[in-house]
């Protein structure tokens, strides 16, 4: 009876091409409340594109009855998912039919999901759910179980954690006593008698200059760590200034072959920058030059009549500074 209703449903539905009228089969059934997770699904009137909101609801059937089992023992909680089209897993959004079952068992049944036991169907290339699923949350006495068990997994994790932070120490601890042992035995071989006072001094002295080694070793790791940072931002801003320079150039090449072109001369006649004591003939028509001392030279650069010389400006690495 049930599948004949939802069958009329959505031939009505389809049919008409109006707005959805869910008619539900018998039981009480809940909206879909955002917190449990939302579906995408092929809207059940036919329309194109997919919906994820309003879309699904469901509800629980209590504890069911295998035929095979005794009646009074415990059975798992079944509930059902009824959504409004097909959900048609991919690999973008995977199977949320799952995540939604296993949302429903947590956060109102208080169980845990067991599987989902509706399987999905195909039809030549497609793969999706009916509209109706049906899914399985533990029982309270095997949810119980699994959470002692979960109980006992992390127990265990905290006892192996332990044992490896103990076995860490008595390692460091045993190579302590080893390293003394070894500058004891190097203080005897110099001749100092052991147990007696200057034996005594000379271990302290030999302890004392390892301690140091190590803080000078890891002061000169941290050092090396720096500079290599250091040198890695250097590059990396030596490669955006070369970027922009390289782009400044090219700019100023149009530009000038633009004003070449605009003033009937050959564009291959102008070129920047360029050193030269008399840049007035070789300047396009609306372009003047700017003169910059680079590194004991003077270096043109034509701009735009409209521009400002800029006071400094960089030239293969060496800062120019303009000049009158």
């Amino acid at each position: 009876m049930t599948n004949i209703k939802l069958g009329l449903c959505v031939l009505l539905i389809v049919m008409t091409g109006c707005t959805r009228v869910l008619i539900f089969p018998e039981g009480d059934w809940i909206q879909g409340d955002p917190n449990l997770g939302a579906i995408e699904t092929v809207n059940a009137a036919g329309r194109s594109g997919f919906v994820s909101t309003n879309n699904y609801w469901y509800r629980s059937l209590g504890q069911g009855q295998e035929q095979e089992q005794e009646q009074e023992q415990e059975q798992d909680n079944i509930i059902e998912i009824f959504t409004d089209g097909r959900h048609m897993p991919d690999r973008t959004y995977g199977d949320e039919i799952h995540r939604l079952a296993y949302n429903i068992c947590s956060k109102k049944i208080g169980s845990k999901l067991k599987q989902v036991v509706t399987d999905i169907e195909t039809a030549f290339w497609t793969r999706s759910y009916p509209t109706t699923i049906r899914a399985v949350c533990m029982s309270g006495s095997e949810y119980a179980e699994h959470l002692q068990d979960e109980l006992r997994i992390k127990s265990l994790i905290k006892e192996r954690d332990e044992l490896s932070r103990q076995e860490t120490l008595r390692k460091a601890q045993q190579n302590s006593i080893d390293k003394l042992k070894l500058r004891r035995e190097d203080c005897a071989s110099f001749g100092f008698k052991p147990k007696s006072t200057e034996h005594a001094d000379c271990v302290m002295k030999l302890t004392i200059a390892e301690r140091q080694q190590q803080k000078d070793a890891a002061a000169t790791a941290r050092l090396a760590s720096l500079r290599r940072a250091q040198l890695a931002q250097q590059q990396e801003a030596d490669s955006k200034a070369a970027e922009q320079e390289k782009r400044r150039r090219d700019g100023a090449l149009l530009m000038g072959i633009g004003g070449n072109i605009s003033a009937g001369r050959s564009p291959l006649d102008f070129s920047t920058p360029k050193e030269s004591t008399s840049e007035k003939d070789s300047t396009p028509l609306g372009y003047k030059n700017c003169r910059y001392r680079v590194a004991g030279g003077i270096v043109s650069v034509a701009i735009s009549n409209a521009q400002v010389c800029a006071s400094t400006r960089q030239f293969d690495g060496n800062l120019g500074y303009l000049t009158q």
